[in-house]
């Protein structure tokens, strides 16, 4: 070996020496240095109050690890301030916000007394209960899935189900982000007042969009209240029809209507058509109608409904006829 490979070796182990010397040295130092900035730090979080904080020193720089940022904040300063701190890391999870199920949904329409619902509801017996408030409907298409969905809102859905009405011809429940709305025509002023109280009573957000049918398109469905030649008899067929007349009134109880008597061109004019109206109201009167609620007037021959030409005219214009005046408008 050359004398110059022998002084390049001899330096080499020197120095590897010493590096050996400064680890068995420093190594145990820095380690009691950590200790006793770790020690020092959760002393002075646990004096200061507050919740748990994580402490770790590399060296002289420290890692807090809190529950929140508040905390780690706060701990921070704390630390920070300490004799041989020479930086401050704070670390915080994150928060796992566990993931809520949407809310259920559920549409009711009822069209000509069939109903028809959709949605879904909560596996259980939530489906069963709104299964059997629909009971005693005339056809029911019944398509309600049961998922992954709360139960929220769905607690007065059968009373509210219950409350409906089993003829209706034109009405929608339908149960969406927790709120309800209430669309179509109830079929009378009665229906209306049931249908929106049981609306109500389950505490939901309602949307009301539910109209009443007309009382005077109904009313005209009632065959016509006709009288003999010259008389304000009623004949048993006019008395079974004024009954329907009352069944209608009784369901619209806030409407008034004006009863209108009508002669043909051959009989005696005003006396015999008020006489035809007052006759007409005694019997509604009879029947459990409120007086007050009715108004005559006899109009003679001023309006005819049918030419006076022949006798099936003549006939159809001895009568009388219900006006509405006045109707719940929701």
């Amino acid at each position: 070996m050359t004398m110059r490979r022998r002084v390049v070796l001899v330096r080499l182990i020197s120095v590897i020496g010493m590096v050996a010397v400064l680890a068995l040295q420093f190594g145990p130092n820095r380690h009691r240095m950590e200790d006793d900035l770790t020690r020092r730090s959760v002393r002075a979080l646990t004096e200061a109050g507050g919740p748990p904080v994580e402490v770790a020193f590399t060296g002289r720089d420290g890692v807090l690890r809190a529950g929140d940022e508040a905390t780690a904040n706060r701990a921070r300063e704390i630390v920070a301030r300490l004799e041989g701190v020479r930086a401050v890391r704070t670390v915080v999870p994150p928060v796992s916000v566990p993931v809520r199920p949407p809310a259920p949904n559920l549409r009711v329409a009822i069209t000509h007394g069939r109903v028809a619902i959709t949605g879904t509801v909560p596996a259980g017996t939530g489906r069963a209960l709104i299964r059997d408030a629909l009971d005693g409907f005339a056809a029911t298409d019944d398509r309600v899935t049961a998922g992954e969905v709360t139960g929220d809102g769905l607690a007065g859905i059968p009373g509210l189900l219950g409350a409906l009405p089993r003829q209706s011809e034109d009405l929608t429940v339908e149960l969406r982000d927790g709120a309800l709305t209430l669309s179509g025509t109830a079929g009378s002023e009665t229906e209306w007042v049931a249908v929106t109280a049981a609306a109500r009573a389950t505490g939901l957000p309602l949307v009301e969009r539910l109209g009443v049918a007309d009382l005077g398109a109904r009313l005209a469905d009632v065959p016509p209240l006709l009288f003999p030649d010259g008389s304000a008899w009623l004949s048993p067929q006019a008395q079974r029809n004024l009954w329907r007349t009352a069944g209608l009134l009784n369901a619209y109880p806030s409407a008034s209507v004006r009863i209108e008597g009508h002669t043909d061109a051959f009989e005696a004019g005003d006396p015999l058509s008020e006489e035809r109206a007052t006759a007409v109201r005694d019997v509604l009167v009879s029947f459990g109608i409120d007086g007050d609620r009715l108004t005559t007037n006899g109009l003679a021959h001023d309006r005819p409904d049918r030419p006076d030409d022949t006798d099936d005219g003549r006939a159809l214009n001895r009568r009388a006829e219900l006006v509405v005046t006045g109707q719940l408008s929701p």
